[in-house]
């Protein structure tokens, strides 16, 4: 797992500005998060709809809340609109730099509510109002396929675990140490993970056998386990445990406004629908590493439509086939977990903004996908060399420019080159880390998906030059 070198002058980079949504779909134009002032005021039930807005307390992972190609997403922020809604007010989702800061973040005033899928514990009771449980989650073990299989708890004895030492986690398993004592076998060997070590980044870490064994809630396990297929989720440690929303202790009026949205959305079909996309569907979109051709040579169905894009907005038309393989593989019916669309998976949102009413109609999809891309090169303007602006906004088109800048400042800070993607590549894997992407503009980011997502487009565009020299595009 990659450390920080240095943050000292990153800090003071970015300050991020505040943004309220109500019922409006979001705007596909990509918003900095609002992090907590320090100067935080505590409101009453009455005093937040005096004031038009909530503010919600979030946690910046994959499951919470994060910016996914350019739009925000996530189960908590869907609910966190609903709540506003209810309330007839707008959203405005705070993001604290650290998730061990959203307690405290809460009790001095920073926001008005804690959506962070939270645990429900005799530790936290005792700091906060909990609502009503609105989900549970079971303590998993994750370990890498191809090590000493997990099939009980108990099959941990003597093997090296690695969590932090401030979560649940291990709590349980100084509990199942205990277990194991009784019972005459070797203990766990518990490992401290750093602090401010995502549980995801230490997932990924057992992918990467940098850690053989850890233990996460469920609904996490469940996003990275299932968007990588060297990972297995093992054993539960014990018995599910409830998560909940919090309030500061006394706000019985807002707890119970929060209970009432929650019973009515449970109603209906939506609850279950974002449950299903954001805990229990595959992030990532599997696609064959070895490409295959007919024999006429041809990529695609959609060459000549490729083709025509990409001359209009002035690209290597090979490049822009390999890119349209990587997002659906050429089926111009997809949709991903996230709600893209086509051929060259274009968020809804997006969509309008291209001026592509219908993104599974193959000559608007490839149009709009060149289009944006086209775009996206204009946040890489600095970038003398067109080659590397066009690498960037690969990886820009993937996770949304706003994690591609973090990482350029970031190595601006440290006075390093961010002018090249070799520079940038390594930066943003850093972004998974909370002590880097809490003091980012735009935050969490799984940046290992746009890194393989450039490689693997470029590997293919390789593969296509190979096949069709560039003096045969005038045959389309």
């Amino acid at each position: 797992m990659l450390r920080l070198r240095s943050t000292a002058a990153w800090l003071c980079l970015w300050s991020g500005a505040a943004l309220a949504e109500g019922a409006a779909p979001p705007d596909s134009a990509e918003s900095p998060l609002e992090r907590p002032s320090g100067a935080g005021e505590v409101r009453s039930l009455q005093q937040i709809k005096q004031s038009g807005y909530i503010r919600i307390l979030v946690r910046n992972n994959a499951t919470s809340f994060l910016l996914y190609r350019g739009h925000r997403l996530s189960f908590d922020y869907e609910l966190g609109k609903r709540l506003a809604q209810s309330m007839g007010i707008r959203a405005q989702f705070v993001v604290p730099r650290a998730w061990e800061d959203i307690i405290p973040a809460l009790l001095r005033g920073d926001g008005d509510v804690i959506a962070g899928e939270m645990s429900v514990t005799p530790d936290r009771a005792q700091r906060v109002l909990f609502a009503d449980p609105y989900l549970s989650t079971a303590e998993r073990v994750i370990f890498k396929k191809g090590s000493p299989p997990v099939a009980v708890p108990e099959d941990l004895a003597g093997k090296k675990v690695v969590v932090r030492r401030s979560s649940a986690y291990w709590q349980s398993m100084e509990a199942l140490n205990t277990r194991l004592a009784a019972a005459g076998k070797a203990k766990v060997e518990l490992s401290a993970a750093p602090e401010d070590e995502e549980t995801e980044n230490i997932i990924e870490g057992v992918a990467h056998s940098e850690v053989q064994y850890t233990v996460a809630d469920e609904l996490i396990a469940k996003v990275v386990v299932g968007s990588d297929d060297k990972l297995t989720m093992g054993p539960a440690l014990g018995e599910a445990r409830p998560l909940a929303w919090a309030v500061r202790p006394g706000q019985t009026e807002l707890v119970a406004a929060i209970n009432a949205m929650f019973k009515a959305e449970r109603k209906g079909p939506e609850f279950n629908m974002w449950k299903k996309q954001y805990f229990e569907t595959s992030r990532e979109f599997s696609v064959h590493d070895k490409a295959s051709f007919d024999k006429s040579g041809t990529l695609s169905p959609f060459d000549k439509l490729i083709a025509q894009a990409a001359r209009k907005y002035g690209f290597d038309w090979r490049l822009v086939a390999a890119q349209v393989y990587q997002e659906s593989q050429f089926d111009p019916t997809r949709v991903s977990w996230c709600g893209a669309q086509g051929l060259f998976q274009i968020m809804p949102a997006t969509a309008k903004t291209l001026g592509v009413s219908d993104p599974f109609e193959p000559s608007q999809a490839i149009d709009g996908g060149c289009k944006y891309m086209s775009r996206l090169m204009k946040s890489f303007e600095d970038v003398g060399d067109p080659i590397e602006r066009y690498k960037m906004s690969l990886a820009a088109y993937n996770c949304g420019p706003g994690h591609v800048l973090d990482a350029r400042a970031l190595l601006q800070a440290r006075h390093q080159p961010n002018d090249r993607w070799e520079h940038i590549r390594p930066a943003m894997l850093e972004l998974t880390q909370e002590k880097v992407h809490g003091q980012t503009r735009y935050g969490f980011c799984r940046c290992g998906e746009p890194v393989a997502y450039v490689q693997k487009i470029l590997e293919r565009y390789d593969g296509y030059r190979q096949l069709i020299p560039k003096i045969e595009e005038t045959k389309l």
